[in-house]
């Protein structure tokens, strides 16, 4: 039985031992073959000797030599022991050879007392093990593992209990070159009951890992059914050969690193001397110098007992020495030295640290640090242990049970670039580079390739570089925040070395931001930074769903979808078994038992029911490496950081998106984007792809998004400034492309960022797609050079300039102020107020002092009051600092510096001390304090534009108003008692009484004194199939036990709107806003130098910019253009007089030219508030392209340089110009209010979008007064020079027209009234004042079709208008029982029963799922009494209801009461269906699923139809410059009645005819007229027919004199069949005070043609005698004579008295 077998030496395996053939001794173990021992030597037989010797573990023999007949080898074992101190319970062998040959050695790993922890992730459990071997928990010093079953080696702790989950059976096993296996199982009966009736069983892959690299913990991987994967990458699973070494050195090619000890070696018989407590060790290392005291014997390691010299003993040989370097430790072992009594042969065991200042010229020497059952340690500190290639230190931390990890910012390879960190007030003459790494040297590249080698921090400036410090001290934890402290740094004066101090704070999702310093020392020895990163989140365990699990901490999601195999299964062969498995999907394999997601076939017959675990290595499961998006401007110094950009998973969610608009579905392009990092998941897009690119297919009636780019390129590198305010961001290598001349490259994407300040809301604009080339421009503040803003006025709220948030601090006022304590004493200061108990600073209140230990502010001693100077500064970065200062020449240094840290969670805030720096030298004595507020937060951005499922885009950033909060509607019961101020995608401005940060709804109640915060900005808009778009704000304040919402549903309309007050339900407040914003956007293409934007109704004129050539130099080029026109420089001349050219690009110069780049073109683009021109047909370039030119136009207050943005490939030449000309002219604001009762009043239907009332003046005046409501003129067609862009009312009186006031406030109740005030309009008369204007609307319920009146103009400074209208009153909810309802303010009947019966009409609300509906009744397909139901289950959604409700121009039908709700006990489903306008009947004229709540169990539904139209058709016509009003006419109430004089025999007391103009018939008792119907004819028999219904306002006719209205109607005519019904009214003058009616005068069977004689459209004159007036249209005198014999008192306006 051979037992030994020698693969070394021979070619063929040679047997060198046979176990029949042994003899043995304690220690020594001889194995005898009969095999010669060569053909010529037949004396000697072949044989091995195996010297045992005690050893720690059951230990691997070594091979030690052979001579040509005997192989010796070693074998340290703890059988080889006298005594079993060193005993296991259990233990395997720990070592395999691999395919070379190679040993893998795991015994260096086994712990004699204790285990290793398991990262598992769970704060409830934890999981211990030992390698190879059991846990020995009595000798473990912890006593947490004390209650571990003796004879565990892998012991679980849940709560005080400790289960054994395993026990070693095998040896480790090797599979493959890198990965060993160790098993452990449980075999005995007992199983815990959280393992579902399974055994236990542990399985440890140890993994090595492909290049060096620190060493980590075990990490588990799965545990279900108490199955669990341990994976742990350590250096020791690589062979030995890579990781050891028998002399005192490493080389790079053998062992992958670099060490030398050798100069370590003592020359000259001297030794080491290191004191062991009752022990002195002489030690010499790396060389045969031997000790003398140890009698010469090859000792390196020598131990002499102080109070017996005699008693001397080897602690370690020469020739036993091993350095071995794995997991950052090196390690130099001598072992075999003298025995001790267990037999156990002593060892020494040396771990060097590097250290390149040790002592003793760098080499150091070894310390003694304790003893183990006669193994010496020692660690040694010096400067040949410093490895060049890494450093050793780990790069995470634990706190308690939470882990922390930075390793994933660490930078390592060349090609990776160092953090650069931003740097926000540097004063122009400071500008430095601040460049980091983390746990890490920084990499000497780009800029910091200046850097000393081993700084961790380096600072770069004009006059080089310097070491802020290096890497010598794990990261630690402190209050939930990682600190990382880099030390010894370069020399900053009197002995002192720069330290640098980086406090990382948890900001989950974000793995881009840069570094922030926050501080420099005033004496250059100290420098602070902050970084808010994900790496500083807690580890965390989650589970995710549909194949994808997403990590929150770091913001992104791993999918295993593509892995899924739609047919088939991946197979995995073992010894007994294949496995067949899928991803996320059944196996289809015959042998397998359908919807089995793995499935297990056996060779042989076999019965099994265990749990298997397989581990899979795929790219998907790679976390994305996070890439610095800031850079720096290296000639400005100007830093840029577009971390505010990025899209991560979870949080603002979501991607950017940019549309490639056409009308075509078929050509409408999507491109989805994200900035510095992947897109977060799109079905279809590249996991790994920061663009992509989707098109529209029509799948069943229905428009979708389908992928049809998946890869526009991957995010590599940040961007690169291109000039000053304007960075370019490339992603490269994205899917296969090819070119028009056939060459095969990958796409890449181009993104031109350019600095647009206050542009918050904006989003990527597609400008090309091009020889596999995507281009975007993006106007955006985040491309702004970062800037630091200070006020000292208040220093209490500051404007952020780029988004125009306010930071108010006014909040943080307190009466008793802050007492922070800090080193001994305490601090007093208060933010926005003085602190009157520091006493005063130069005579005024100071603002904060130092005093003594007192708590008490009566008690307090104040010192060095602060608060002479005050300053609030905010960096562009988001951070706040107040500074106060102090006064008097000795107190000048002093200041309190105070920084705002943002927390969500506090409110207002908290304070603490952090540091105090004092330079007595230089009169400074800097006090820095932290104050963590949630009025620091900077509000997160959401895209405010979406597009729906069809790619209609939709842009709500109109409505997004900074500083101005909307004001919603409220009709409900508690409306007097509330206000809402709600806001669309930015924050809400600082209200009080609201508190939080990014708050997007807010309730207050102003009787209580408080406000509740009902949700925040966080999540985008949503658009639904149907034109639908809704926001959802969540996490407000608490409401039991969940928190508020809010959701705002938006309809399109052609009005400015408000957002109205619905319901409250399960703590979510439900608003509806109908409103021209949320109308899809249009491209649109106009002439002449104009466009028109279709959504508003603004007109855009550049012919201004047309005046003149413009000229712009770029690089070696000069390029002329004029907009609109022909060029007027002499460049470009053709031959060709036909074309007119108006782009030239020019070269100067010897090689010089001049090439025509495009031709003359009128056309101008307007898309969602991009102009954009473009001249074509140039000369020929590349011999392929024609030369062209794109302007882009856009808004500014003033207009700019146009600027030369690039040259594409295809060689057009692109310029952007800012210019006033492209700016929207109107301002909006709020436009609702409450009365002096809290009721709601709302104006919004007065604002006008596509044309402006026009005020009633005094007879015969010339001048017209144009006014709109809430927000400025639209745009006048016609002739003559236009209203000034930003008026609200404008003057026209023949000359220049006025401006007689701006938007700026919306709507106030004063004085019983509602007053609307408009400000900074033109100048006056008296060139000081500016115009003004005032309305003032009172509430007339009837006056429905009113103007505003002209009653004053004082001073042609002051205008004033009255308006009644009933628009003015409190808005009223009105409700009906028949399926009908009436708008109270105007007193139109909505009837929606023509939609009502039992068949109704089905609503999907998933691929397979529908729901049954009917309006104003039970569903034949639901139970009874039941309007809605689900269309599989049938569960009721609400009970039939016919109460149909209008609250602001919406109709609801509410069904409650239908079947329990699952997730809620008590709750039942509701269903709430919105009926909205659309004037004509569309394709998709059914109600559409807008939101199914799972939480309340409500479903929202929305139809859009013509029957919830009520049309307002205007009732006036112009008159040359008179206007003929017919509203007086309008029948508010029936109808008017007209009889058929032609017709015999008929009474006259039933009318032949009932008629209304403007507007449809109101319902008459008895008389069922067709509802919209404006002219009814009642037949002798037979129901009433519809003859007319409103078409249009009234028309004048010149020829004629004449007014008349014409109606139409869709009833067919009976005498013919191919007509249908038409009426006419005539208007004539009949001077009186009678307002007639009308009369039949002619009909033909088909047309009726009627005659009104009215006073309304006579010419209005009036006459004044003396003190009457007489009134010509109604020939009435008014007269006031009687009124002159009284007098009366009267109070003149303020203004009025103050200027003559």
């Amino acid at each position: 039985m051979p037992l030994v077998c020698s693969l070394y030496v021979h070619p063929l395996p040679l047997l060198i031992g046979d176990s029949l053939l042994r003899s043995s001794s304690r220690s020594l173990l001889e194995f005898n073959t009969t095999t010669d021992c060569q053909p010529s030597d037949s004396q000697h037989r072949t044989q091995t000797s195996i010297t045992f010797l005690c050893g720690k573990t059951l230990g691997t023999p070594e091979f030690v030599t052979a001579t040509d007949c005997v192989h010796y080898f070693e074998w340290r074992t703890t059988a080889a022991c006298k005594k079993d101190i060193f005993k296991a319970d259990k233990e395997v062998p720990c070592y395999a050879f691999d395919d070379k040959l190679k040993k893998h050695d795991l015994n260096p790993l086994i712990k004699l007392s204790g285990g290793y922890l398991v990262d598992d992730s769970d704060p409830e459990t934890s999981l211990f093990i030992n390698v190879c071997r059991d846990i020995d928990s009595l000798r473990d010093p912890s006593t947490q593992l004390r209650a571990c079953p003796a004879g565990t080696a892998a012991c679980l702790l849940k709560g005080d209990q400790a289960f054994d989950v395993g026990r070693p059976k095998e040896g480790l096993k090797l599979v493959s070159k890198d990965r060993l296996v160790l098993s452990y199982v449980k075999e005995e009966a007992e199983k815990p009951d959280f393992c579902n009736g399974h055994s236990p069983a542990v399985t440890i892959t140890f993994v090595c890992p492909s290049e060096r690299r620190e060493g980590t913990i075990p990490k588990l991987t799965a545990s279900s059914n108490c199955r669990y994967e341990v994976e742990w990458i350590t250096e020791y699973a690589c062979h030995r050969d890579y990781l050891e070494s028998e002399t005192c050195s490493l080389s790079s090619e053998q062992h992958d690193i670099a060490i030398d000890l050798s100069p370590l070696a003592q020359q000259g018989g001297s030794s080491y001397v290191s004191d062991g407590r009752e022990y002195t060790f002489y030690i010499n290392v790396c060389g045969n110098a031997t000790v003398p005291l140890c009698n010469l014997k090859e000792s390196a390691v020598c131990q002499v007992k102080k109070a017996d010299s005699t008693q001397v003993k080897i602690a370690g040989r020469h020739q036993n020495q091993t350095l071995r370097y794995s997991d950052g430790d090196l390690t130099l072992i001598y072992s075999g030295g003298d025995e001790c009594s267990s037999g156990f042969q002593r060892m020494s065991v040396i771990n060097f640290e590097c250290n390149k200042t040790a002592g003793n010229d760098g080499r150091g020497e070894p310390v003694f640090t304790g003893e183990v059952d006669c193994t010496y340690f020692f660690t040694w500190d010096t400067r040949y242990a410093c490895v060049k290639e890494k450093e050793d230190l780990l790069c995470g931390v634990s706190d308690g049970k939470k882990r922390y990890d930075l390793s994933v910012l660490a930078r390592h390879s060349e090609s990776e670039k160092n953090w650069e960190a931003v740097d926000g007030d540097q004063a122009e003459s400071e500008k430095k580079y601040f460049f980091i790494n983390v746990c890490h040297r920084v990499l000497q590249e780009g800029k910091a390739r200046s850097c000393p080698e081993d700084a961790a921090v380096c600072a770069v400036d004009k006059n080089g570089s310097k070491n802020l410090g290096k890497f010598v001290s794990s990261p630690t934890s402190e209050k939930g925040y990682i600190q990382l402290s880099y030390s010894d740094g370069d020399d900053c004066g009197s002995d002192k070395k720069i330290t640098t101090n980086i406090t990382l704070v948890c900001k989950p999702g974000d793995l881009e931001s840069a570094p922030v310093l926050r501080t420099a020392g005033p004496d250059g020895c100290f420098y602070e930074f902050e970084w808010h990163t994900a790496a500083a989140c807690v580890l965390s365990k989650t589970e995710g769903e549909n194949c994808t699990v997403f990590d929150a901490q770091a913001g992104f999601s791993f999918d295993l979808s593509p892995l899924t195999k739609k047919n088939g299964a991946y197979k995995v062969g073992t010894e007994k078994y294949d496995f067949y498995i899928n991803v996320c999907g059944p196996v289809s394999v015959d042998l397998c038992q359908p919807n089995s997601g793995a499935c297990q076939v056996a060779k042989r017959q076999e019965e099994d029911n265990s749990t298997y675990n397989f581990r899979w290595y795929t790219s998907y499961a790679c976390p994305e490496e996070p890439l610095e998006c800031m850079v720096t401007d290296p000639s400005m110094m100007e830093q840029y950081d577009l971390s505010s950009l990025v899209k991560s998973e979870g949080r603002s969610g979501g991607n950017w998106y940019a549309m490639e608009n056409s009308r075509e579905h078929v050509t409408r392009r999507k491109y989805y984007i994200n900035v510095c990092r992947p897109l977060n998941p799109v079905p279809g897009c590249d996991r790994y792809a920061a663009a992509c690119q989707m098109r529209y297919e029509n799948s069943e009636g229905s428009l979708a998004e389908t992928v049809s780019i998946s890869n526009l390129g991957v995010a590599k590198t940040g961007p690169v400034v291109e000039e000053s305010g304007s960075l370019l961001l490339e992603y490269v290598n994205g899917s296969a492309c090819t070119t028009s001349d056939g060459r095969l490259t990958t796409y890449s994407t181009r993104i031109h960022l350019v600095c647009g300040r206050g542009s918050l809301n904006t989003h990527p604009i597609f400008t090309y797609n091009w020889e596999c080339v995507v281009s975007f421009l993006w106007n955006t503040e985040a491309a702004c050079p970062i800037q630091t803003i200070t006020d000292t006025d208040q220093a209490c709220s500051i404007r952020d300039p780029n988004s125009g948030f306010v930071f108010n601090l006014s909040p943080l006022n307190r009466s008793q102020g802050y007492v922070v304590p800090g080193i001994g004493k305490n601090f007093v200061f208060n933010i926005c107020g003085a602190m009157p108990e520091c006493g005063t600073i130069a005579g005024n209140p100071a603002f904060g002092c130092e005093a003594g230990t007192q708590t008490e502010l009566e008690s307090l001693k104040p010192e060095r009051p602060v608060g002479m100077e005050k300053s609030l500064q905010l960096s562009t970065e988001g951070f706040l600092t107040l500074t106060y200062k102090g006064s008097s020449p000795s107190d000048k240094g002093t200041a309190f510096i105070i920084r705002f840290i943002c927390n969500d969670d506090i409110y207002p805030g908290t304070a603490k001390f952090l540091h105090q720096d004092i330079d007595s030298t230089r009169g400074i004595r800097n006090t820095f304090f932290e104050f963590e507020t949630a009025l620091a937060c900077v509000p997160s951005r959401v895209d405010c534009q979406v597009t729906d499922p069809a790619g209609n885009e939709y842009d709500l950033s109109a409505l997004s108003m900074a500083g101005k909060p909307w004001t919603a509607v409220d009709t409900s019961v508690d409306g007097k008692k509330r206000s809402f101020y709600l806001s669309v995608c930015t924050p809400l401005p600082y209200i009080p009484g609201c508190h939080g940060s990014a708050v997007g709804s807010c309730m207050v109640l102003p009787a209580e004194d408080r406000g509740l915060n009902l949700g925040v900005v966080q999540i985008s808009p949503q658009a639904d199939a149907n034109g639908s778009l809704s926001i959802l704000y969540v996490n407000g304040d608490k409401c039991g036990n969940q928190r508020f919402s809010t959701r705002i549903i938006f309809e399109c309309a052609q009005t400015l709107g408000s957002p109205v007050f619905q319901f409250v339900k399960d703590c979510e407040y439900m608003f509806v806003w109908r409103t021209v914003e949320a109308c899809p956007v249009v491209r649109e293409e106009g002439d002449n130098c104009q466009v028109k934007d279709p959504r508003h109704g603004n007109f855009y004129d550049l012919k201004p910019l047309a005046l003149s050539d413009t000229i712009i130099t770029a690089g070696e080029y000069t390029y002329y253009f004029r907009v609109c026109g022909k060029l007027s420089s002499n460049v470009c001349h053709v031959r060709d007089g036909s074309k007119v050219v108006s782009s030239c690009q020019e070269k100067k110069g010897s090689q010089g030219f001049q090439k025509v780049a495009g031709l003359l073109t009128q056309k101008l683009t307007y898309e969602n508030g991009l102009l954009k021109m473009n001249y074509t047909g140039g000369d020929t370039c590349h011999q392929v392209y024609q030369r062209s030119t794109t302007i882009y136009f856009y808004c500014d207050r003033s207009t700019q340089k146009p600027v030369f943005l690039r040259e594409t490939t295809d060689c057009s030449y692109l310029f952007e110009w800012r210019t006033q000309y492209a700016c929207p002219p109107f301002n909006v604001t709020e436009c609702s209010t409450q009365d002096g009762a809290g009721n709601s009043i709302d104006l919004s239907s007065l604002s006008r979008y596509s044309d402006n009332w026009e005020a009633v003046t005094r007879t015969g005046a010339t001048e017209h007064y144009l006014i709109n409501i809430c927000k400025s003129l639209s745009p006048r067609a016609g002739g003559g020079e236009p209203c000034p862009p930003e008026a609200a009312v404008c003057l026209l009186d023949g000359s220049k027209p006025l401006n007689l006031g701006k938007v700026r406030d919306g709507p106030q109740w004063t004085g019983g009234v509602t007053v609307l005030k408009y400000v900074d309009g033109d100048l006056c008369p008296d060139q000081i004042r500016k115009r003004s204007t005032i309305i003032r609307f009172t509430c007339s319920e009837s006056q429905v079709s009113s103007r505003p009146l002209f009653i004053s103009a004082v001073q042609d400074c002051e205008y004033t208008f009255s308006w009644p209208t009933p628009a003015a009153c409190p808005v009223k909810n009105s409700t009906h029982d028949d399926c009908q309802v009436t708008n109270p303010s105007t007193g139109h009947l909505f009837d929606l029963s023509s939609l009502s019966g039992k068949a109704g009409v089905t609503v999907s609300y998933s691929e397979k799922g529908l729901v049954y509906m009917s309006i104003c009744g039970e569903n034949e397909n639901c139970g009874a009494g039941v309007g809605a139901c689900f269309g599989q289950t049938r569960i009721s959604v609400g009970k039939a209801s016919k109460r149909l409700s209008y609250v602001d121009q919406v109709l609801q039908l509410v069904y409650e009461e239908g079947s329990l709700c699952p997730s809620k006990s008590g709750l039942r489903y509701k269903s709430v269906i919105s009926f909205v306008c659309r004037p004509e009947a569309g394709p998709t004229n059914r109600p559409m699923l807008i939101s199914l709540d799972k939480q309340t169990c409500t479903l929202f539904f929305s139809w859009h139809t013509p029957l919830a139209c009520e049309q307002v058709t205007e009732c006036t016509v112009r008159n040359g410059s008179s206007i003929i009003d017919l509203s007086p006419l309008i029948h508010r109430t029936g109808g008017y009645e007209a009889y058929d004089e032609s017709e015999d025999g008929t009474s006259d007391t039933t009318p032949d005819f009932y008629i209304n103009i403007c507007q449809p018939l109101n319902p008459m008792h008895g008389v069922p007229c067709p509802a919209g119907a404006a002219v009814c004819k009642v037949p002798v028999n037979g129901p009433p027919i519809d003859i007319g219904r409103v078409t249009g306002p009234p028309i004048f006719n010149p020829v004629a004199n004449e007014v008349y209205l014409n109606f139409e109607s869709s009833t067919p005519c009976l005498a013919d069949k191919h007509m249908n019904y038409t009426s006419l009214i005539a208007f004539h003058c009949k001077r009186g005070v009678s307002m007639g009616t009308p009369k039949l005068i002619r009909t033909n069977d088909c047309d009726f043609v009627f005659e009104w004689e009215t006073p309304i459209v006579c010419p209005d004159e009036v006459k004044t005698q003396g003190c009457s007036v007489t009134d010509e249209q109604l020939l009435y005198s008014f007269n006031l004579t009687s009124l002159s014999t009284s007098t009366f008192k009267a109070r003149l306006p303020s203004i009025a008295r103050g200027s003559d």
